[in-house]
């Protein structure tokens, strides 16, 4: 659990502490300021950006000192992350101006374990709705040249969207990933975060039951590298389409 810390003069739930870098180390509190505990990883779930009420949860943040990590992510992570689910909704309702500003910003925090391809294939989708085009190439080659073994699945998708994999290369491709991923199983390294992970390779080779399975079974474990919102999420897709 995250700890928020106010100055001990004001009866207020925020404080106007800057907030912590998500790569240093923890620190104590300022002088003269005391704790509340907050969950940052909550305020991403019902009833707060789960539920579309993006300006509401990206209050939580505002003014607030979060001295550690909680599951593997920042608080950072969780606030950029709800401001990229904004975007989305932005793309979708057609406020473009909005989700396009979004796509110029920093997005640093938006790769929590140095996952990249998952919100590159994200904002490229955001871009190809506001008709950039061009950039929504860019994020999704970006995407799929990323080499980290954990999110393979969102890579593959990007290679789909692309069409730079053939059927059959595809297949022979996800059939040696889902068989890595068997033997990480097997070594006993499989937490809600492998599990999430799991799923988008199977959702993206059309294994949309195996792929709800592991969804299920990240939900069921610690949350871990926001696992269960992005779960959730997916499981959300899946029915979707």
């Amino acid at each position: 659990m995250s700890i928020a810390w106010v100055p001990n003069s004001l009866n207020v739930r925020c404080g106007s502490s800057p907030r912590q870098p998500a790569s240093a180390e923890p620190e104590p509190p300022p002088t003269g300021w005391k704790p509340i505990r907050l969950r940052a990883i909550e305020v991403i779930g019902e009833p707060g950006a789960e539920a579309g009420q993006f300006d509401k949860a990206l209050t939580l943040f505002k003014g607030r000192f979060f001295p550690s990590e909680e599951g593997g992510v920042s608080a950072g992570q969780v606030e950029a992350e709800i401001k990229l689910m904004q975007a989305e909704a932005n793309a979708q309702a057609g406020r473009c101006a909005a989700a396009l500003a979004f796509l110029g910003e920093d997005h640093r925090e938006l790769e929590p374990n140095e996952a990249v391809a998952r919100p590159d294939v994200r904002m490229a989708m955001i871009a190809k709705k506001c008709g950039n085009g061009s950039e929504a190439q860019r994020l999704l080659q970006t995407a799929a040249a990323s080499k980290g073994g954990g999110e393979s699945g969102w890579t593959l998708r990007a290679q789909q969207l692309l069409g730079t994999v053939d059927a059959a290369k595809g297949r022979q491709k996800v059939q040696e990933l889902l068989a890595a991923n068997e033997r990480i199983k097997d070594a006993n390294g499989a937490n809600g975060w492998w599990w999430y992970n799991l799923g988008i390779l199977q959702a993206a080779a059309d294994q949309k039951g195996a792929a709800r399975e592991s969804f299920r079974k990240a939900l069921l474990l610690p949350d871990r590298m926001m696992s269960h919102h992005l779960a959730r999420a997916a499981m959300a897709d899946l029915a979707s389409n």
